[in-house]
Parts: C-alpha cells; sequence; structure tokens
C-alpha cells in the first residue's frame, strides 16, 4: 500500500535581489527613497533569507504583511546589533576559555600529575564522551598543531607520554574539550577544586553553564542569530546565588552567564561597558529583545 506524505514539492524559484527588495516593500517594509540603494546593498550582501530572520516576528503569517509599520532602518539596526553582539560574545568567551582551561590544567596537573588526561581511572565513561574519545581528540589536536614550536619542541625532545603536557596541550584544544571533559570528572573533590576557582560551590551548576556557554560560542562563530532566536540550551539556576533564568533559552540568560564569568576573573565592568554603548548605538533594539524567541 502506498503511503501518502503531507509533504510537497519544492518549487520557488530564485529572485533578484531588486525582486526580493520589491516584495518585502509589497508586503509593508518601509524604504524612504534616500535609503534604497542602501536597502538593496544589504539585499545583496546580507540576503532576504538572513534578514527576514529579523523581522518574521512581525509578520503575519496568514496575510504575510507587516503586522505594524517596519522600516529598513530598525531591521539595519537589528541586523548590525547582532553582528556586533556576535563579536563581544566571542571576545567574552575567549577570556573565560582561557580561564577555564588554565583552572583545570592547574588543579588536575597538580593532583594527577602533567599528564592526567592519560589516566583513565579519573573519568566516567559516557557514550557522547569516554577516555578513549579524550586521547583521540587530543591526538588529533596537536598533530593539526605540530608546527607550533611548543608542540614539536616536545617531540623534538622527549618520546614518552605520547602527548605533551597538560600546559601545552591547552593551547590547542577547544572550549567544548574542557566542557566535556569537567562532565565527565568521576572525583567530587575534583570538580569542585575547579568550580571553586570561580565562586561556584555547585559543580553542576559549572558544569551546565559550561556546556550553555560552548553552545553560545559555537551559536556566534558560526554567523548564528542572537537577537530573537533562542540558543537551545538551559542552564542550571544558581539558588544559593538567588541566580534565576526566566527565559533559559535566551541570550539574556547567558548574558548573566557571562557577566557572571568576567566578573569572576575581574573583567565583569569590561563586559557591561561594551554592551550598554551597543544599545545607545542601535536605539531600536530594546533589552527586551534580548529575551523574545
Amino acid at each position: 500500500m502506498k503511503i501518502m506524505s503531507s509533504r510537497s514539492v519544492f518549487n520557488k524559484q530564485a529572485l533578484t535581489p531588486e525582486k526580493l527588495l520589491k516584495k518585502f516593500i509589497q508586503q509593508g517594509l518601509v524604504v524612504v527613497d534616500t535609503e534604497y540603494e542602501l536597502a538593496l546593498h544589504y539585499f545583496q550582501f546580507v540576503g532576504a533569507y538572513r534578514l527576514k530572520g529579523y523581522l518574521y516576528h512581525r509578520i503575519n503569517s496568514e496575510t504575510k504583511q507587516f503586522t505594524d509599520e517596519f522600516s529598513f532602518d530598525t531591521l539595519r539596526q537589528y541586523y548590525e546589533f547582532d553582528r556586533e553582539l556576535r563579536l563581544l560574545v566571542i571576545n567574552a568567551i575567549d577570556r573565560i576559555e582561557v580561564a577555564v582551561r588554565a583552572s583545570m590544567s592547574n588543579v588536575l596537573s597538580l593532583k594527577h600529575g602533567a599528564h592526567w588526561f592519560l589516566n583513565p581511572s579519573i573519568f566516567n565513561e559516557t557514550r557522547e564522551w569516554s577516555h578513549e574519545k579524550i586521547v583521540k581528540t587530543l591526538n588529533k589536536d596537536t598533530a593539526k598543531a605540530h608546527n607550533r614550536e611548543f608542540i614539536s619542541h616536545y617531540y623534538k625532545y622527549y618520546e614518552f607520554p605520547e602527548l605533551p603536557p597538560s600546559w601545552a596541550i591547552s593551547e590547542v584544544v577547544s572550549f567544548g574539550f574542557w566542557s566535556k571533559t569537567y562532565s565527565v570528572l568521576n572525583q567530587p573533590t575534583d570538580r569542585k577544586a575547579i568550580s571553586m576557582k570561580f565562586g561556584i560551590d555547585q559543580p553542576e551548576v559549572f558544569r551546565s553553564w559550561l556546556h550553555a556557554l560552548t553552545v553560545l560560542r559555537n551559536h556566534a562563530a558560526h554567523h548564528s542569530q542572537i537577537l530573537f532566536s533562542p540558543i537551545r540550551v538551559k542552564p542550571s539556576h544558581y539558588k544559593s546565588k538567588n541566580i534565576h533564568f526566566t527565559a533559559p533559552e535566551s541570550f539574556d540568560s547567558l548574558s548573566i552567564i557571562l557577566a557572571y564569568f568576567l566578573g569572576q576573573i575581574g573583567l565583569g565592568e569590561e563586559w557591561l561597558g561594551q554592551l550598554n554603548p551597543l544599545f545607545q548605538k542601535y536605539p531600536a533594539v530594546s533589552t527586551q529583545d534580548l529575551i523574545k524567541y
């Protein structure tokens, strides 16, 4: 018996930037004459599909018309705010990543030796992240970094162990590596010793926040939209410090985590000093827009 599918055949035709802009104007996008060329420039070099992500919530799903007056200038501000926000996020997480890997490397090296990652007894095995995957990842990443002086120096003078010490491999692996490796440490004392470097006495909260930041970093690094878009990760509340997230999957929640970590490493004022002027530069965007998705 043939099973009927509810899906249809895609038959939409590609349109030129000029025709796409005209279509948006017909739907109610307000483009004043002096901004037409600029709007066309955005439709050419940013793309209508990408721009649509910043205004879909203002379009009636049935009529395909804007629900109220919506200008190209507002659309431009949404896009530029989001672009600059991603750059701030990457810069902030870069600071946090360096602090996390230094703290983890120090704590684990002092307790378990410079090659702690080669000791399977300090990890819990999970399907997602095992000791075998840890070593495989380290081998792959150090191989890619073989031309870096501190890596080549190790292999020039040492034959064993098979990998450089923790403080060297720290420089070549991703934030995701540290987040996943923290999650499989099997000794509560190790997990807490690391989390307490950041004033967090609940390792599960620290684990959750690290994971949230790695997801956010990937989101920003791959040019994904932050404004009006869920991050698809729900960080744990930190009740003992009265940190609760009203919209867990929004950037607003992750901004709180960014501010907390940066505050712990002495850069909290720097984050706010960069974020607040962004709202002044793009007045069409409000703080409430970081909660919507």
